[in-house]
């Protein structure tokens, strides 16, 4: 596979290789790049030039003449160009191969080809190539890495958690006359927008749930205590701060004055959790609506858990990696990465790029990098320790793979692995059964502490995009009042 050697200095290096007639040389240069600079003798370049003329002549037809028998001069005053054309991309493609091959190179990515003056007859043929290669680093140990695993518990608070959840489907808003708002009640009301006493926005009759941080246009504090006891008929004002959300972005940062005229206040009405209510959810008794729930969670924890653990085992070597990766092919990964989050959100009807005018779009590509630098290390890793611990694919794993992803989809083996080959997607297959097979060979031989209580929390990740509190998704999507 891979033969890594660290380059001590950013100064360029050079080979020069004389094979025949055929010279190249081999420049090194920074992060993996490198450059071949070939020089055809005219002599070899005259060769290639009559192979393409020769292979014309016996395709080209003309009235008068036999196929293959069309006297050269035609065939070059008519297809001469596409003669050289291909008399070039021969020569290019052939030299870089065989030289590529002599050296033992990884070429990642398209090699750009260029040359320093057009082909012609008679004269020596130059043309150089720029690519990236795969990087040489020293493989760490990677064996008896110090990791984590922690037990997986379920407690009430949890299956408490999930019944709320559960009772929020069958919730429904309810007008309270009775009693003053409170916090996670349905507020409606008239809100008039006053800066410096002018009135410069309104909002009629709007709706929102009392909890902070309950407006993005505006930055309240306290806004609970502030509208807590209000009632239909009640006028209250509030000292609030406009944000870069508000309908006027220029005025961010500018205090105003919010005047509440409330219409009506609404509170979430919540079916009573008994036997009734688990039979609605398609179960005996509520007891055993809280024995699966407890079920499913327990589940659910421990796949996340074993995910994190491997997780963890692979982290733990891509730490001790250290060399600068190709930067072409970050970029590109990066930009492919960005790319397919991007399209993610289209299809819930998102576009990053406009959302917020744009604010987010920084965070999306640092978060794209950053999966890009890991994904590569990864890459690099998994090659390196599959090569060396002689770990393969057999056709038999692939076969059985294809299998499963068949019964998955509900269809024949046969036909999934026609869809795969049609889609380019089986050395995918194969690429992941041994990232599979190399993360399980980590694993086993990772120096494993089992830890009593849930794993901590990962390190903080720079939200891609604001998200709806738990209490304002459930009660927005509860029924309106009857």
């Amino acid at each position: 596979m891979m033969s890594w050697v660290r380059i001590p200095s950013p100064a360029p290096f050079f080979y020069f290789h004389q094979r025949g007639t055929m010279p190249y040389e081999l420049i090194e240069g920074e992060n993996w790049k490198r450059t071949l600079k070939f020089t055809v003798e005219p002599e070899e370049a005259e060769k290639r030039y009559m192979e393409a003329l020769k292979q014309a002549r016996r395709l080209f037809v003309m009235p008068g003449f036999r196929p293959g028998r069309v006297p050269f001069q035609i065939v070059e005053k008519r297809l001469g160009e596409q003669i050289v054309s291909e008399t070039v991309e021969t020569i290019r493609e052939e030299e870089f191969k065989k030289a590529v091959e002599e050296k033992g190179l990884k070429v990642l990515g398209s090699p750009a080809f260029d040359e320093e003056e057009p082909f012609e007859k008679g004269k020596p043929y130059r043309f150089t190539v720029e690519f990236e290669v795969e990087p040489d680093f020293e493989l760490p140990d990677y064996k008896g890495v110090k990791v984590e695993r922690y037990t997986v518990k379920v407690d009430e608070k949890d299956i408490e958690a999930e019944l709320d959840s559960m009772r929020y489907k069958f919730a429904r808003w309810v007008e309270v006359e009775d009693r003053a708002a409170r916090e996670k009640d349905a507020v409606h009301a008239d809100i008039a927008v006053l800066h410096e006493g002018v009135e410069i926005a309104r909002l009629e009759n709007h709706r929102f749930v009392l909890r902070e941080n309950a407006f993005r246009e505006f930055d309240i504090d306290g806004l609970v205590e502030k509208l807590s006891g209000v009632k239909a008929g009640d006028e209250r004002e509030v000292l609030a701060v406009l944000t870069e959300n508000f309908e006027d972005g220029s005025k961010a940062g500018e205090e105003v004055t919010l005047r509440f005229t409330v219409k009506k206040v609404d509170a979430l009405e919540m079916p009573e959790l008994d036997d009734e209510f688990a039979a609605k959810m398609g179960y005996d008794s509520l007891d055993s609506l809280r024995a699966d729930i407890a079920a499913r969670i327990e589940q659910m924890r421990l796949q996340s858990e074993e995910q994190r653990f491997r997780r963890s085992v692979v982290d733990k070597v891509i730490e001790k990696l250290d060399f600068p990766l190709p930067s072409d092919f970050l970029a590109r990964q990066t930009e492919a990465n960005y790319h397919r989050t991007r399209m993610r959100y289209l299809r819930m009807g998102i576009d990053i790029e406009s959302l917020q005018d744009g604010k987010h779009i920084e965070t999306f590509r640092e978060n794209a990098e950053a999966d890009a630098e890991r994904g590569i290390k990864e890459l690099f890793l998994f090659e390196r320790i599959a090569e060396k611990e002689k770990i393969f694919v057999t056709e038999s794993e692939v076969e059985n793979e294809i299998r499963e992803l068949a019964a998955h989809y509900g269809i024949s083996p046969v036909k999934m692995k026609s869809e795969l080959e049609k889609e380019g997607l089986t050395d995918q297959l194969r690429w992941d059964i041994l990232e599979r097979k190399v993360v399980d060979f980590l694993v086993k031989h990772a120096d494993v502490t089992e830890v009593d209580g849930p794993a901590p929390e990962p390190g903080e990740r720079r939200s891609e995009a604001p998200e709806e509190t738990a209490e304002e998704s459930a009660g927005e999507k509860a029924p309106e009042t009857e």
